[in-house]
């Protein structure tokens, strides 16, 4: 039998990447293109500037929290020293100057664990750094949208319009992306809803 002729196999370098073909410069594509983006851009401005909103209730709403605690604490450490500063001085009902200092040691002992409990200084310092990257996606946002807005697509700028889109699909959106997931975390559906509501009541 006769063996028969195999084409011969290409050595191909194993860690060589393929090359992906660059598409044709196409102008009616690249203005299309150009239009659906700037719809999104100004769209997830407007979206995210309703997300960092409502971020920023939730964070005033556990400040006011921790803001309480840490006043009504000062107020009632003054009245614990002040209580011992005129025992010494005059006499009072033996019950009470027994009982009030434990009262406000107890409390205190009790909003400072509550505190701790419902992690409360860690919610606020999640809540502000999330602020911040949402403050800095927006920028990001305008940046680019100005950007796409004012660049003239020509055969010639092709390539630098190939990577202003290729910059903003994955460096830009893939921050937007962290920040998502940062923003689903800190707020449940329940919580949502709410500040929501008040988003429509201050705003709309």
């Amino acid at each position: 039998m006769s063996k028969k002729n195999t084409p011969p196999v290409e050595n191909i370098p194993k860690n060589e990447e393929p090359i992906i073909p660059i598409p044709k410069f196409d102008l009616d594509r690249c203005l299309k293109k150009k239009e659906s983006l700037i719809k999104h851009l100004k769209h997830m401005i407007d979206y995210n500037k309703k997300n960092k909103a409502l971020l920023s209730f939730k964070y005033d709403h556990i400040s006011s929290k921790i803001n309480f605690v840490q006043v009504s604490v000062i107020i009632i450490s003054t009245a614990i020293t002040f209580l011992e500063t005129i025992k010494a001085k005059y006499s009072f009902d033996e019950t009470a100057e027994t009982l009030l200092p434990i009262i406000f040691s107890t409390y205190i002992a009790l909003v400072l664990a509550i505190v701790r409990f419902f992690k409360l200084d860690e919610k606020k310092e999640e809540i502000s750094k999330t602020v911040q990257n949402f403050t800095f996606l927006i920028n990001k946002f305008r940046k680019t949208l100005n950007s796409v807005i004012v660049y003239e697509i020509e055969e010639s700028t092709y390539e630098g319009w190939r990577s202003l889109i290729s910059n903003y699909e994955t460096e830009t959106y893939d921050f937007y992306i962290t920040t998502r997931e940062s923003f689903d975390n800190i707020m449940p559906f329940k919580d949502l809803i709410y500040y929501k509501t008040k988003f429509r009541r201050e705003f709309l």
